[in-house]
């Protein structure tokens, strides 16, 4: 799920792992590690240290909760859906004959 903060692109990709627009290339992202404190910005690579994509995500950490646990809940919900799709499909089956 992708969800504009404050003007800026960022997508959950799994927990701790939030993909975000460059601020001065729109057509770049990056992806900021939560857990490492590290992002794929060249500044980054360049200087080793925390660059503006890192503090962005830390500074909204609370509306990207929010995406990750949205993300979970998708992830969690496609799971049950596998799980559960023959009888899911025996129960459409059921109502479709049941119309006639």
């Amino acid at each position: 799920m992708v969800v504009k903060i404050k003007g800026v692109w960022v997508r959950v990709v799994e927990p701790g792992l939030v993909q975000i627009q460059s601020f001065t290339n729109l057509e770049k992202f990056y992806v900021v590690d939560l857990r490492e404190k590290s992002c794929t910005c060249p500044d980054f690579k360049f200087r080793g240290r925390k660059c503006k994509h890192i503090r962005f995500v830390e500074e909204h950490e609370v509306s990207i909760d929010i995406e990750t646990r949205i993300w979970r809940a998708n992830k969690d919900f496609e799971k049950w859906r596998e799980q559960n799709a023959p009888a899911l499909a025996a129960l459409k089956l059921m109502h479709t004959l049941k119309s006639f």
